[in-house]
């Protein structure tokens, strides 16, 4: 049976290291290798790809695809792509960014949390393998879907703040908060989820 540890890469390994620490993950019983996506790294779908290939068990988390980087059709259909060969492995994780990063590539991170309300909403439909007909605040996409159908992957959410953490709970399948935390910010922060989940129950 796996365990519920995993391993979190920034993206700065070497591709032998990153070979290395896989397999001792895959033969550990670990969960699932967390990959950033953070910019001026290397890229994630690239590296999930390798490990996925080099490994048998273990899953892999993109963490956390901006949409201010990457369109949201984009990540599901690399998640998708990738959990089509390797079903079961994958997992996407939404986020908005290192906010250096961002500035550095001339992006800005407005209205976070609709841009993130809307990317959740856009993959949840073309991972259904439904149409999506979505006019939003942030992203227009309209009469498409996935050319390979239905892929049942969970979504994730990289979230702090109380609204963003709320959101987690009422449209993700879980929440990827930051390491190195107090018992009291967890507490704190699983308080937020929970009320998110109860609030989009009683919609």
């Amino acid at each position: 049976m796996r365990s519920e540890f995993g391993l979190s890469l920034e993206g700065s390994e070497t591709l032998d290291s990153l070979r290395a620490m896989a397999k001792v993950a895959d033969d550990s019983n670990a969960s699932t290798i967390w990959l950033a996506s953070d910019l001026f790294q290397r890229e994630p779908i690239a590296t999930a790809a390798l490990i996925l290939s080099a490994t048998r068990y273990v899953k892999i988390a993109l963490m956390a695809m901006s949409p201010y980087s990457v369109h949201p059709v984009y990540s599901t259909m690399a998640a998708a792509t990738l959990n089509e060969q390797f079903p079961g492995r994958v997992k996407l994780c939404f986020g908005v960014g290192a906010p250096r990063d961002l500035e550095a590539a001339g992006l800005s991170a407005e209205h976070p949390l609709a841009t993130l309300r809307e990317s959740i909403q856009i993959a949840r439909t073309l991972l259904r393998g439904e149409t999506v007909q979505h006019d939003g605040q942030r992203f227009k996409v309209s009469g498409r879907r996935l050319s390979i159908g239905a892929q049942d992957l969970p979504i994730f959410l990289a979230a702090s703040g109380p609204q963003m953490l709320e959101l987690a709970g009422a449209l993700a399948d879980g929440v990827l908060i930051s390491a190195a935390t107090s018992p009291a910010f967890v507490r704190w922060t699983l308080d937020l989820v929970r009320k998110g989940e109860e609030q989009a129950g009683d919609e």
